[in-house]
């Protein structure tokens, strides 16, 4: 990697790194920072390239990091449909199923924290947010059946996890991306893990399917409404799919699965520690939210958090992008020329094929002209009167990416996310038990001990 003075490497410092080789070079800039070539773009060329068929997101980050190969799935371009199948079966089911959410995320806080007669430290929040993150994710990918099954649960929330914990590049794959690939298509899927996790889906998935492949054509069969269901259905049993059925269908639990619970509680731990940090705001946000119960008329009611009522979250859902914001800082989102000639940019950079483009994401989130005054600052609220919501993407909001390859999933992650805050912070007093250390890396985790007490309604 290109160095700084005093030997700071992009690694060490993203900010400052990025921060000094766009004032040395400008917007623009190539530069070895992976151990390869690639091209740094400033925030104008962000909507150039994001919305250009030439440039790929996928293969970009499929070159290096392949969940399908790590995970032992062959053919991968036949689970390309994942974004159609979020857009056109979960987004428009989300009202249906915040309930079902909302109660295992309740399951989950009860089984972690217990009855809380004395307070309970939690060292840190991401276990915790594991827990309910995935819980949730399975009632809704899976049903309300299988997300009683903690092992699978458990199983499916670790997942990515141990592939983060085993995949620890040395210094022969940082120097030799292609040694990378081959290891992470032929090497990686024969660790004991991968096998593990692959048999314990299958030992609990398919019994499940095999269950609705025989009742569903039962008189008085009452469809089930979830992603699983889905899948069935678009994918019947007895179709040509070049690996048993049941590889198939578990192939595509994984796909939609694997970076829905890692990111969502990745995002829901920084959210609450954001919160433990400025733990003022945290009455204003109670207030809203008891505004918005009372309002939708749901108090008493199972659940009180509908999704009609997290919709109303204005000020939580404006803390959640602040929060994303601070989280957007270095070179992200990058992007491969996947047309086999080069290609100009409207500044004249030339990007070869098959090279890899890079955003400047901390141009974007601290410019003033897209974010406001004081960009460096953290404000909650900064957000609430542009009616900017946490989902909503753009040249001044590329945490979720942009065109064809933004995140589909992001709205689900959104209600979740805005959900699990609303839940805990309404039933627990939540506050730091140690100081509270967060990022300034966009992989970095917040550092803290949390303590968990009941609080008097």
């Amino acid at each position: 990697e290109l160095q700084l003075a005093g030997n700071i490497t992009y690694a060490q410092d993203p900010r400052a790194w990025t921060e000094y080789y766009a004032k040395l070079y400008g917007g623009t800039f190539r530069t070895d920072v992976f151990h390869r070539i690639g091209t740094v773009v400033s925030r104008d060329h962000v909507r150039e390239v994001m919305l250009s068929e030439d440039f790929s997101l996928l293969l970009a980050t499929e070159d290096f990091f392949n969940v399908a190969h790590m995970m032992n799935i062959k053919q991968s371009d036949r689970y390309s449909g994942t974004l159609a199948i979020v857009t056109k079966h979960l987004n428009p089911n989300l009202k249906h199923f915040t309930p079902r959410v909302t109660r295992q995320l309740s399951y989950a806080a009860d089984k972690w924290l217990g009855d809380l007669k004395e307070p309970k430290v939690a060292p840190h929040l991401f276990p915790f947010m594991q827990s309910m993150i995935s819980k949730a994710s399975v009632s809704v990918f899976l049903g309300e059946v299988l997300a009683q099954n903690d092992s699978l649960c458990e199983s499916l929330g670790r997942v990515t996890a141990e592939i983060g914990v085993n995949l620890r590049p040395n210094w022969l794959m940082k120097a030799f991306p292609t040694f990378n690939s081959l290891y992470q298509k032929y090497v990686f899927p024969r660790k004991q893990f991968v096998n593990h996790h692959r048999m314990n889906a299958k030992k609990y998935i398919m019994p499940e399917v095999e269950k609705r492949l025989r009742e569903q054509n039962n008189p008085g069969y009452e469809r089930p409404n979830d992603m699983l269901q889905s899948l069935i259905e678009m994918y019947p049993a007895d179709g040509d799919y070049e690996v048993p059925y049941e590889d198939y269908v578990i192939n595509w639990i994984f796909m939609l699965v694997f970076a829905s619970i890692h990111t969502t509680t990745d995002s829901s731990t920084m959210v609450l520690y954001w919160l433990m940090k400025y733990p003022q705001y945290i009455d204003e946000l109670l207030e809203e939210q008891k505004a918005a119960i009372e309002s939708e008329g749901t108090q008493g009611q199972d659940p009180e958090l509908s999704f009609d009522v997290i919709r109303k979250l204005v000020k939580l859902d404006s803390f959640v992008r602040e929060v994303l914001r601070h989280r957007t800082v270095g070179l992200s989102l990058q992007h491969m020329n996947i047309n086999k000639q080069d290609i100009e940019l409207s500044n004249g950079i030339v990007i070869p094929s098959g090279e890899i483009v890079y955003f400047n994401s901390w141009d974007v989130s601290r410019a003033t002209d897209l974010q406001g005054e004081n960009a460096e600052e953290f404000q909650p609220w900064r957000f609430v009167e542009s009616k900017k919501q946490a989902v909503r993407i753009g040249e001044d909001h590329i945490f979720f990416g942009m065109g064809k390859h933004a995140c589909p999933g992001r709205f689900f992650a959104v209600q979740e996310i805005k959900t699990i805050t609303s839940l805990l912070i309404s039933r627990y007093k939540m506050t730091a038990a140690n100081d509270i250390t967060l990022p300034t890396t966009h992989r970095g985790m917040p550092t803290g001990a949390i303590k968990f007490e009941k609080r008097d309604n």
